[in-house]
């Protein structure tokens, strides 16, 4: 299944909706692009829904990290949403 992002607002809060895998790849390649998009739009309130994120690998949790980094440095935050517990496991372990 290949990676599809959406995106909405609520509240001044932007949201992405994440489905499929999180994996190195040009779907991340498309994601990271997003990512800097909404950054260059000066969105920093992100909330990245991952409720039907299947896998993530190192590659797409760097992409997570940079797309936080990245908010936190503007003075903004990204939260993830609907983490699967696998995904926990993840970002615990890292």
């Amino acid at each position: 299944m290949s990676l599809v992002v959406g995106e909405r607002e609520a509240e001044g809060i932007t949201i992405l909706d994440i489905a499929g895998r999180l994996v190195a790849g040009t779907d991340l390649s498309d994601f990271r692009r997003k990512l800097e998009q909404v950054h260059t739009q000066k969105k920093n309130r992100l909330i990245l829904n991952l409720e039907n994120v299947e896998y993530i690998d190192s590659t797409g949790l760097g992409t997570l990290v940079i797309a936080h980094s990245a908010a936190e440095d503007d003075g903004g935050t990204v939260k993830l949403l609907k983490v699967s517990k696998r995904g926990v496991q993840l970002l615990v372990l890292t």
